[in-house]
């Protein structure tokens, strides 16, 4: 074996082991191919490493995440109240110092690489950098006994978009217009930062008393000076991902306004841009669709400025996108 092709082995396996078993298959499928060899030595690695481990996955018919710290347990000051969540950036967990409830995110001792180290940490950094209404504050940055890397966050019991749109369901258009103004608002502070979130999507959007919108996860944001993607890595949920994070071009501010463009024609369609049954299909589709048929759908609902403002979100070229969150603040004013 080469050194490149245990280089690009590795790279894959270190991409994927921290991942549930539902995303190690579509990755998998999607970076190897038709290289059924590459496939192979990847999951011998991931198979020997989940016998070493003994790690629990998140199990695709129970959604039932392993719980490392219970009720009660006291770290740093904060006592747990109970697991919020967990992912391919470790776990999140409700608790309270000093009679203020707030997020702890952690990064478990099993996915202490190098790469998750630096991506953690990216994630506090960036948290540092940006302080808006529309994102949950970091509070404070600190390891737990045993070294793991733990972010405190101010707490949002908001509902996560996700659940409002359910299936196919249409949102009505000022609800659209003010989650949409507000996501611009907090990106275009981010941006100023040379911060790309890279990763908007309604699971990460959370609305507090049925208006306020928080944005969260900001675990594979990118600084502008940052590199910390290797070669043949895709970050992102396929869904809502540019045309430049499929193809590996250079990224910056224009991804977001993408996904942004994704969402809103998802809350006043009820259905994405572009679909597909495997990640493959959704690549194709975000490449290759022209969505001039659903965008004439829109303009006869909506009008042609609101299709029109879709359509300048979703050039598949970056640099012919819609310039700025800025710029997208204004254009929806104009609409509003």
């Amino acid at each position: 074996m080469t050194p490149e092709r245990w280089q690009q082995i590795q790279g894959i396996f270190e991409h994927v082991c921290d991942k549930s078993p539902s995303h190690r298959r579509d990755y998998l499928s999607m970076v190897c191919e038709e290289d059924a060899e590459l496939r192979t030595e990847v999951e011998e690695l991931l198979e020997h490493h989940d016998a070493v481990e003994d790690t629990a996955w998140l199990s695709d018919q129970s959604k039932q995440a392993k719980q490392f710290l219970m009720a009660g347990d006291v770290i740093h000051g904060h006592r747990i109240e109970r697991l919020l969540g967990q992912g391919g950036m470790g776990a999140v967990y409700l608790a309270e110092k000093s009679g203020r409830q707030c997020a702890l995110k952690i990064l478990p001792a099993w996915l202490l690489s190098d790469d998750a180290k630096r991506r953690f940490s990216c994630e506090a950094g960036a948290l540092q950098k940006i302080r808006h209404p529309n994102m949950c504050a970091l509070i404070e940055v600190f390891n737990t006994d045993s070294d793991e890397p733990v972010i405190a966050l101010e707490y949002s019991a908001g509902r996560p978009l996700a659940e409002l749109l359910g299936g196919s369901d249409v949102l009505p258009m000022d609800f659209a217009l003010n989650v949409l103004k507000q996501l611009a608002s907090v990106l275009a502070c981010a941006h100023a930062e040379k911060i790309w979130h890279r990763d908007l999507k309604p699971e990460n959007i959370l609305i507090e008393n049925g208006s306020i919108v928080r944005l969260i996860d900001f675990g594979i944001a990118k600084h502008a000076d940052t590199k910390l993607t290797r070669t043949g890595m895709l970050i992102g949920t396929p869904n809502y991902m540019a045309p430049e994070q499929w193809q590996e071009h250079a990224m910056g501010a224009a991804v977001d306004i993408w996904a942004l463009g994704v969402l809103f024609f998802r809350m006043l369609s009820g259905k994405l841009p572009f679909s597909g049954d495997n990640p493959f299909e959704k690549m194709r589709s975000i490449l290759e669709k022209d969505l001039t048929v659903e965008l004439d759908e829109l303009a006869r609902k909506y009008g042609r400025p609101v299709s029109g403002l879709i359509a300048d979100m979703l050039v598949k070229d970056s640099g012919g996108r819609l310039g700025s969150c800025e710029e997208l603040f204004l254009r929806i004013n104009d609409l509003g």
